[in-house]
């Protein structure tokens, strides 16, 4: 009776492990960023230590701990920075690829157009998604919200 309580208490401790497993993810970069990280794709990468800047050296970090996540990809004849395997995007290119991507899906809301992204990029999130969306003039037109409503008085 004890001997298999203690195993049942091993095998559970073993399962929650992977619950808490971390998948690494990675966010939408600036200019800067993306070069550094291509160019240490791509091992020609010189800037000397002393001469690089806070976003360089922040950058090769970054590539030091996912080193075997970054690769650069040929996807329609230009090479890409990936991250496991997906496109890592630019923040200056952030809102014209979300915006694209919405009126190519007619409108749908941020979270299936989150999971749409999802599959091709890397780094995108909801929020990100809705902070482009809530400005947008685009979503403003196809997802209209009237507010001129007479004002509710109580009985």
């Amino acid at each position: 009776m004890c001997r298999s309580l203690v195993i049942l208490v091993v095998l559970l401790v073993d399962l929650s492990a992977f619950a808490y497993a971390v998948k690494k993810q990675s966010c939408p970069v600036d200019d800067d960023t993306y070069e550094t990280l291509y160019k240490l794709c791509e091992y020609n990468f010189d800037v000397p230590v002393r001469e690089r800047t806070k976003a360089q050296r922040a950058a090769c970090v970054r590539f030091w701990r996912n080193r075997e996540a970054f690769s650069v990809q040929r996807v329609n004849r230009k090479k890409l920075l990936c991250f496991n395997g997906k496109e890592v995007l630019k923040t200056s290119a952030l809102r014209d690829v979300i915006e694209k991507e919405f009126m190519h899906c007619k409108g749908v809301g941020a979270r299936k157009l989150k999971y749409r992204l999802q599959q091709r990029f890397e780094g995108i999130s909801e929020q990100r998604v809705q902070s482009v969306l809530s400005g947008s003039k685009l979503n403003q037109m196809v997802n209209a919200k009237f507010w001129n409503r007479a004002i509710g008085q109580p009985i």
